[in-house]
């Protein structure tokens, strides 16, 4: 979480879930897209595991993550291994960790007209 004045303003709330490491105890698989399209054991499973996760993004909106999210961002669902999420709305921050491909992202990123920019090794949408 950044230490910033806008973060300690907004009382901040913070919020972290491993996926993987939920999926590792529960001893289950990770489901793909396709496993959700087709209502297989393994989705219905990690649903299951997972709505009882309180933390990272919230599960409420796991359907519309899995719609569309590749084309926008470069990466999907379950591509993300861990997810830190902060602040209270509206002004809410994630951090999301998993193994992305930097090329499919700026890809996404550039056919919906966003610019990157450098800042330090990383580049920022």
């Amino acid at each position: 979480m950044p230490d910033t004045a806008e973060v300690w303003d907004s009382a901040p709330i913070t919020s972290y879930a491993d996926y993987r490491l939920l999926e590792a105890a529960r001893g289950i698989s990770t489901p793909t897209k396709a496993d959700f399209d087709n209502r297989t054991e393994t989705a219905r499973i990690w649903l299951a595991a997972g709505g009882g996760l309180s933390a990272g993004f919230p599960m409420q909106d796991l359907m519309q993550y899995l719609e569309g999210m590749e084309e926008a961002v470069g990466f999907g669902w379950f591509d993300v291994n861990r997810a830190l999420s902060f602040g209270q709305p509206p002004a809410i921050g994630n951090v999301l960790a998993g193994d992305f491909d930097a090329a499919s992202i700026a890809a996404a990123f550039e056919a919906r007209g966003f610019t990157g920019s450098a800042a330090g090794d990383v580049t920022v949408w």
